[in-house]
């Protein structure tokens, strides 16, 4: 790798290996499904990829990393000769420009301008040889220390260290000043577990093998949603806008997906990693993200056991699993252990008086129909069932109506004495 150019056939083979290892670690088979280019995956974390190295820019990184940034560090030897080694920073390739007036270059070293103790530069010689950019640029090299060795220093590190890295930047030609991606660079500044923040990341890149990014590649792909089995299945219906999955937001979380907008995928993870005052409520940002995760994190288990057939889609059993989630990520994390009451300002939930059950109601208002969600919990706010339903209408204030309703014989079934039923529709109220 550093010592020849390898062809580059051997190195899109080596790319190849990784990218399948990446896309498809479980196949034997060569052919794989790649939802994202392979140089977008090598930009940097912060700029959306993932930080791979292309072979070819690597070995290129690898044999050339004297070119870019090499330099040498002047001391008292006599090592460095003027006009054919770099030892000059700030000047293009590092060597010095001779004086136009200049007839014959003459064979020196550096040592040849200093003065007799090597403490400074000759400034007569330099006057004489060199045009004045050069100059200048001689009298900012830094002071040397006596018996000082002459050595290569990398000026594209702050340590003046040669590192794979910088190289590598280098080769590729990325520009550290770029305006990174705020919402990709939190992700990996978070605390989460790395297959969380991969999570995430999958998310706000839109690589997550959804129907809606499958079909390109199996034309007779089944795409309604796994929870629903209504809607055509995307990222954004399945984890954000899905009637089951408006339940489970709102049950562990208090958030009422309906509240936002999102336009892309990009906009479900920053309103985890970015959170608003109105949400926080209780919790800090980090528990925030953490919940906000689980969540997804959940939401996207249920989906691929519903699909490849492991087991049937049950948002109370799924409200009940994340507790236990919770607890075992929450105590990494260093965080309060919480209960499943809703957190958010917006809807804010206050536990009811001692025997007392209270009840909340929700409901997404669709083309075709409409689906509610009723969610009970008793005093010590632990939840006690979670269900969600179809209604076959698209009135707004009728669907509230039926939710209202909805909870009223849920009561009765359970036998509950005393209850709060708690909605967000004034006109029901």
């Amino acid at each position: 790798m550093s010592t020849y150019k390898l062809p580059k056939k051997l190195c899109n083979e080596l790319d190849g290996v990784v990218i399948r290892f990446l896309w498809s670690p479980k196949k034997l088979s060569n052919k794989c499904y790649t939802l994202m280019a392979w140089k977008d995956l090598c930009l940097p974390f912060e700029q959306g990829g993932l930080g791979f190295r292309s072979y070819e820019s690597f070995n290129e990184t690898m044999i050339a990393k004297l070119a870019w940034g090499a330099c040498k560090l002047v001391g008292s030897e006599d090592s460095i000769l003027v006009w054919n080694k770099p030892w000059i920073p700030g000047l293009p390739n590092f060597k010095p420009v001779p004086k136009a007036s200049l007839d014959i270059i003459p064979c020196l070293t550096v040592t040849q301008l200093m003065n007799e103790a090597k403490s400074h530069w000759n400034q007569n010689m330099l006057s004489s040889l060199f045009d004045q950019d050069t100059i200048l640029a001689i009298q900012n090299i830094p002071r040397w220390r006596v018996n000082q060795q002459d050595r290569w220093i990398w000026l594209k590190t702050y340590t003046r260290e040669f590192s794979v890295k910088s190289a590598f930047r280098k080769a590729c030609q990325v520009d550290l000043g770029i305006e990174v991606n705020a919402v990709m660079k939190k992700i990996w500044q978070t605390q989460l577990h790395q297959r969380l923040k991969m999570l995430l990341w999958r998310i706000a890149a839109g690589v997550l093998p959804t129907s809606d990014s499958l079909i390109r590649f199996l034309p007779n792909l089944e795409i309604s949603c796994p929870f629903c089995n209504v809607c055509d299945e995307s990222l954004i219906h399945l984890l954000w806008e899905c009637s089951i999955t408006r339940a489970i937001w709102f049950g562990l979380s208090g958030i009422c997906s309906d509240h936002f907008q999102l336009a892309c995928s990009v906009d479900l993870v920053k309103v985890i990693v970015f959170p608003c005052a109105d949400l926080i409520d209780a919790l800090d940002v980090d528990s925030f993200i953490l919940k906000g995760a689980l969540i997804l994190d959940l939401l996207w288990k249920a989906r691929n056991n519903k699909v490849h057939g492991k087991g049937f889609l049950e948002a109370g059993k799924l409200m009940l699993d994340f507790g236990r989630i919770w607890r075992d990520h929450s105590a990494i994390l260093k965080t309060p252990s919480i209960n499943n009451g809703a957190d958010h300002r917006t809807v804010k939930w206050e536990h009811p008086h001692d025997g007392v059950f209270k009840i909340n109601c929700d409901v997404a208002v669709g083309y075709h129909f409409s689906s509610i969600a009723v969610v009970a919990r008793d005093w010590r706010e632990n939840m006690v069932f979670a269900f969600t339903r179809k209604v076959n209408t698209i009135i707004p204030l009728q669907v509230e109506v039926e939710a209202i309703i909805w909870a009223g014989h849920l009561v009765i079934f359970h036998g509950f004495s005393a209850v709060i039923i708690e909605t967000d529709c004034r006109q029901c109220v």
